[in-house]
């Protein structure tokens, strides 16, 4: 697996390998073989800029997720795991979609909103960082979060890798 990590005028207190290993462990935990990874921090002026001028909201976001796999930058056709008798990771539940067997992508995080929403939950911020990478390889395995009942079940994704990772449970809940 290629994953690049990147700090673009931020500061994170997971270290690149933190981050290159969490994703590996969250990528395999679903059976993906091959991805080619990028995983930037970025200020939160920038990511309000990524966020507007590629999806429309004039806002800072915590995490942006961009999936090349069928784009022009990468023509390589999505190739979906087909094994019926691949097992998730213990304590990971399948999807409830096809897992790709290779990733493209690209995940930009805003370690300045992982700080506010971190002390707003009550969670260390390494945690909502990593609950950040894993909401965006869930986003590029082809879960969506637009209705709350996908909403719900991208939690429960996300708060299974986390497990995975042996980060402690907080109790973090999402304010509607």
């Amino acid at each position: 697996m290629d994953i690049t990590v990147k700090l673009q005028r931020c500061r994170t207190p997971l270290s690149s390998a933190d981050v290159r290993y969490a994703a590996q462990q969250m990528l395999r935990a679903y059976g993906v073989r091959r991805a080619e990874l990028s995983v930037v921090f970025l200020d939160g002026a920038t990511i309000r800029k990524l966020n507007r001028d590629f999806l429309g909201h004039d806002f800072v976001t915590d995490v942006v997720t961009f999936d090349f796999q069928g784009y022009a930058r990468n023509p390589i056709v999505r190739r979906w795991t087909l094994d019926v008798s691949w097992r998730p990771a213990s304590g990971v539940q399948r999807l409830a979609i096809k897992v790709p067997a290779c990733i493209d992508g690209e995940i930009y995080i805003c370690p300045a909103e992982a700080r506010r929403n971190a002390k707003l939950y009550g969670e260390p911020i390494s945690r909502e960082l990593l609950r950040y990478l894993a909401h965006g390889i869930l986003h590029l395995l082809g879960l969506d979060d637009s209705t709350p009942a996908e909403r719900d079940r991208m939690r429960q994704s996300e708060d299974e890798l986390l497990s995975l990772l042996g980060t402690p449970d907080t109790g973090h809940k999402t304010q509607e």
